[in-house]
């Protein structure tokens, strides 16, 4: 079975990383985010040393989703980078992060980073290479839950999955399924080296919303 490579940039979009930590920069360094948001669970993030962050959250409590909703809200027109690694957002926060999205003021491109999937169907869910058995059989369980949408039914699994999941591997392949650009889910490939991550220059208004969350902590 050939695979073709993932390469639709995820600006706008969410995307489900499960099984791994390393975020697809490749497809996302082609937008210049006013502002990128790191939401951490309680375990330390690889993420933290990958990028220029305007701020990093440990969000523990309502009022810290509510400052960082102050946060969103406070941008004017422009695109933001939210990472949500292993954090369990409140459903008003999801809600409020599709409701801005329809404003059209500011696109919002979301990386969800868990072992359990977001509360809306991913764009694109991302594996890392694998060999183990157990993962793949996860892998092959999350794909095929993907639901019909836009006008396409979900995902068919290939007969010789197994043999796809190792000649990735041996290639140092992740593998990728996305209807994006596509008219049907479909399985692609990704190479994880080629988003290695690179720091960038500060934003000039991160102290500004930086500020704005401290406000809202006091």
């Amino acid at each position: 079975m050939e695979l073709e490579g993932f390469g639709v940039p995820l600006t706008g979009r969410c995307a489900w990383l499960s099984g791994t930590d390393q975020i697809p920069w490749e497809f996302l360094h082609a937008t210049n985010h006013i502002l990128k948001i790191l939401l951490r669970g309680g375990r330390a993030s690889f993420a933290e040393a990958e990028a220029d962050w305007t701020c990093i959250w440990h969000p523990t409590q309502t009022r810290d989703w509510s400052c960082i909703a102050t946060i969103l809200r406070s941008v004017g027109v422009g695109s933001c980078l939210l990472i949500l690694d292993h954090v369990d957002p409140p459903s008003t926060f999801w809600s409020f992060l599709d409701t801005l999205g329809r404003e059209g003021r500011i696109v919002i491109t979301r990386i969800w980073i868990h072992e359990e999937p977001p509360p809306l169907v991913p764009d694109a869910t991302f594996f890392a290479p694998t060999l183990n058995a157990e993962v793949s059989q996860r892998m092959l369980e999350i794909f095929t839950a993907l639901p019909a949408r836009a006008g396409h039914g979900p995902w068919q699994a290939p007969a010789d999955w197994y043999s796809v999941v190792q000649a990735a591997h041996d290639q140092g392949m992740g593998l990728v399924v996305s209807d994006l650009e596509e008219h049907a889910w479909t399985l692609l490939w990704h190479r994880p080296v080629d988003s290695r991550p690179a720091l960038e220059k500060r934003i000039p208004t991160a102290q500004h919303w930086l500020r704005i969350g401290m406000q809202c902590l006091n």
